[in-house]
């Protein structure tokens, strides 16, 4: 189990081609929460990967007509807590 584990790519390999956005800490907690954030340099229709601070993978999202990017898929937090 372990070599098979090892052989797997992380989740953000699959977005590499996707144009990437940086989020603050408050616009990663609103895009993990389902909230658009306001980016206008992205046009209606594109999807981009969102990364938050430390680089940390948050999912993907798409950019709406009003110059935001809305969540399209995320990726569910790490809780240490949780088996």
């Amino acid at each position: 189990r372990e070599a098979a584990r090892e052989a797997l790519l992380p989740p953000q390999a699959l977005v590499a081609a996707l144009p990437r956005i940086d989020a603050s800490e408050v616009e990663a907690e609103r895009f993990g929460h389902g909230q658009p954030i306001a980016r206008e340099a992205f046009g209606a229709g594109a999807e981009l990967a969102l990364f938050g601070p430390g680089g940390r993978f948050l999912g993907v999202g798409v950019g709406q007509p009003d110059g935001s990017v809305a969540p399209l898929r995320l990726v569910a937090r790490e809780d240490p807590g949780y088996p």
